[in-house]
């Protein structure tokens, strides 16, 4: 069957006139997919990139348990040494902590595994197990980014409520870790209070934050269980993870960030135990080397947690290829510029849109026996229209097999120009504003009330 056309009518070409044409493909990609048929969710397994062999994993795995036997880790606190010795460590009379190979691998049968770091909201539980993948936030930028005027300025407490609350509404942002420091409170547990009230108060995925002084972790901890309603419901669901910079590279404990990290667990807080050397300057030059270091580190905070609770649990960053490396939570993923000293509210709306191809390609392609059927090649090329634009195949897939951006722009040059060259920045700006418009506190008006009457908060 062929169409007629009167000579009079412009021809459209036959992709403009299928279901109702461009709007109504971008109206039906605009509505909300449920979530078993959206192309990307949290925690989809990755896995697919493999740097390292199993004999070189084998390898490093060996040269971590040899460098904690044989050189160990100095400046423990004396809580800690005590932890540390009655679970079986050695401690030298040069005053460092060595690991027998044997406590090592004790403490490692037992930490532990599939673990769900939990929101406030249950629907955004984290299930740190095998290579499912999650991205968030982190860092302590001491900057916010204008990216109109360029300029730096100092980030506050309103700076750090309004990155939360981008969050919440950034679907393939995960969990929100401290951002930004709040540079208006000068005073440190004020600070700290702020910090994660105002995480709380943005988003009701799950938080991660930081303590300055260990003496600052009761006060918080009021705040937490004022805000979970309870200490018992805190403890059912700790919905906030303490980042800890337990040591300082090369191989030395951080002797406040240990009495936190042991307040903390007691607690009942999960732990994300960092170490952050630097190749050739803080840790060794050969990129291996440097793994083996930041193993012993991290093994030596697993041997250190479990002393305290059984069942502790270990977490290490990096940032290249990380979800394609199975990674269960990539930190600092979007939003950080200037080697994480600014935060740039616009990066965590343009991050989003990166972060969801970043996350296609984790849920690799999918091979089946209808992915594979040669049945709708056949109907377009023998005696078809010769391409698949309106195929029935195409119509249903375009949802669920490709991933479209909120603020990238896919136009034509033609199109561009026809539209007045729109600016990628100012639709992230738009968008950012739209989100800010909308979105309020998290938290209860009369928990919020309570917080405000008891705390000095610094963003309204």
């Amino acid at each position: 069957m062929s169409d007629v056309v009167d000579m009079g009518e412009v021809c459209e070409p036959a992709r403009a006139r299928r279901a109702g044409g461009r709007g109504a493909r971008v109206a039906l990609r605009a509505a909300p997919l449920s979530e078993a048929m959206r192309p990307v969710r949290p925690g989809m397994a990755g896995g697919q990139y493999r740097p390292l062999t199993e004999a070189g994993m084998a390898q490093i795995h060996e040269g971590a348990l040899q460098a904690l036997e044989e050189i160990g880790l100095s400046q423990a606190p004396p809580s800690g040494v005590k932890l540390l010795t009655e679970a079986g460590a050695i401690l030298g009379d040069d005053g460092r902590i060595r690991f027998p190979r044997a406590l090592v691998e004790d403490m490692l049968s037992v930490a532990a595994r599939n673990i769900t770091l939990h929101a406030r909201d249950p629907k955004q539980d984290l299930h740190l197990t095998g290579a499912n993948v999650h991205f968030g936030t982190a860092g302590a930028a001491v900057h916010i980014v204008d990216p109109i005027s360029l300029d730096y300025r100092e980030s506050t407490a309103q700076d750090l409520y309004d990155a939360a609350r981008l969050v919440d509404n950034l679907d393939n942002i995960h969990f929100y870790q401290r951002t930004m420091v709040c540079r208006d409170v000068t005073d440190n547990l004020e600070m700290d209070l702020n910090t994660l009230y105002g995480c709380l108060s943005g988003t009701t995925k799950h938080v991660g934050t930081s303590f300055s002084d260990p003496s600052h972790v009761a006060a918080c901890f009021d705040m937490l269980y004022t805000v979970a309603g309870g200490e018992e419901k805190w403890l059912e669901r700790p919905f906030v993870s303490n980042s800890n910079c337990f040591v300082v590279p090369p191989m030395k404990f951080a002797e406040e960030s240990c009495i936190t990290m042991e307040d903390c667990i007691r607690r009942g807080m999960p732990m994300l135990l960092l170490s952050a050397g630097q190749a050739g300057a803080t840790s060794p030059a050969p990129i291996a080397l440097t793994i083996v270091q930041a193993m012993a580190e991290c093994l030596a905070g697993v041997v250190y947690a479990n002393a305290i609770k059984k069942a502790g649990w270990e977490q290490g960053i990096t940032n290249a290829l990380a979800g394609l490396s199975g990674l269960n939570m990539c930190y600092e993923a979007v939003g950080m510029h200037a080697s994480l000293l600014g935060f740039c509210l616009e990066s965590l709306v343009l991050g989003d849109d990166l972060l969801g191809q970043a996350m296609r390609l984790v849920r690799g392609i999918d091979v089946t026996p209808d992915t594979t059927s040669i049945e709708a090649m056949k109907a377009v090329c023998l005696g078809g229209p010769g391409h698949y634009l309106g195929s029935d195949q195409t119509l249903k897939l375009m949802q669920t097999e490709y991933i479209y951006p909120n603020v990238g722009n896919r136009m034509s040059p033609k199109e561009w120009n026809e539209a007045g060259k729109p600016l990628l920045l100012d639709t992230a700006i738009a968008r950012k504003n739209a989100i800010l418009a909308r979105a309020g506190s998290r938290i209860d008006p009369q928990i919020d009330a309570a917080i405000r009457a008891k705390y000095n908060i610094f963003f309204s």
